[in-house]
């Protein structure tokens, strides 16, 4: 995953988030695994590579349907607690890197 890293990190991630979410480099794309409420896989999206404008942004897997990404993390929240909503997975984990709670739809 070496080669998304620095662009990862020039985004804010930090490399406790891109464990923890399980993000991974395909060769080509960069892989955004998304789990259910009970961290169990659904299914992978695909960012295609931050230096290549060809194509599109995202791609999905054959078969998926919308969720609610970062769900699992919703557990954590304590009542007092604000949670975010954001309009993609990367600015969700941005907020994370952050220490703040945040979901997006897929």
């Amino acid at each position: 995953m070496e080669p998304i890293n620095e662009w990862l990190h020039g985004r804010g991630l930090t490399d406790d988030v891109i464990k923890s979410s399980r993000l991974s480099w395909n060769g080509d794309e960069l892989v955004i695994p998304v789990f259910d409420e009970n961290n169990v896989f659904l299914f992978n999206k695909y960012r295609r590579n931050p230096a290549s404008t060809e194509g599109p942004k995202y791609r999905y897997e054959k078969g998926s349907t919308s969720a609610l990404y970062n769900a699992h993390t919703l557990q954590k929240v304590k009542d007092d607690e604000p949670v975010f909503i954001c309009e993609g997975e990367l600015d969700c984990l941005l907020l994370n890197s952050k220490g703040q709670h945040a979901v997006t739809s897929t």
